[in-house]
């Protein structure tokens, strides 16, 4: 399998490499398990609703954010918790169209380096590589 997911015949900057999916994928459920849980018809029809987080995961990822510098601390709630769209976000942290999904990248390296030495949060990327992985 290829490190990175691209959409056939239309890429997307929010392909990143499949080592990243897992992270992102926790993210995802942290903003569903102590995040807004914005439902998915606000996001649109197709976006896939994600599992909260099991309790202790959940608050290991808490911790992460609140420990966070205050500049990643608040990207991650208006990527993962926002409704703004990557433009407003690129302009409010002050980078560019191409520079927001650099520093997304940037902050899943970094978070997937502490995850992968937490047991609780791990397991649950390990699942979801081999779910990728399968299918």
């Amino acid at each position: 399998m290829n490190s990175r997911i691209i959409h056939p015949g239309r890429p997307s900057r929010l392909d990143i490499e499949l080592d990243l999916m897992p992270t992102d994928r926790i993210f995802q459920r942290w903003a569903r398990s102590v995040g807004a849980g914005i439902p998915a018809e606000q996001w649109s029809d197709t976006h896939t609703q994600a599992s909260e987080l099991p309790p202790g995961a959940a608050i290991f990822v808490d911790q992460y954010i609140c420990h966070s510098p205050h500049q990643v601390r608040q990207f991650l709630h208006a990527w993962y918790r926002g409704q703004d769209p990557s433009a407003e976000i690129a302009r409010r942290f002050g980078f560019s169209r191409e520079g927001v999904y650099l520093h997304w990248r940037a902050v899943l390296w970094s978070a997937k380096a502490v995850f992968e030495r937490t047991d609780c949060v791990h397991v649950l990327m390990q699942k979801h590589l081999q779910t990728l992985e399968a299918a």
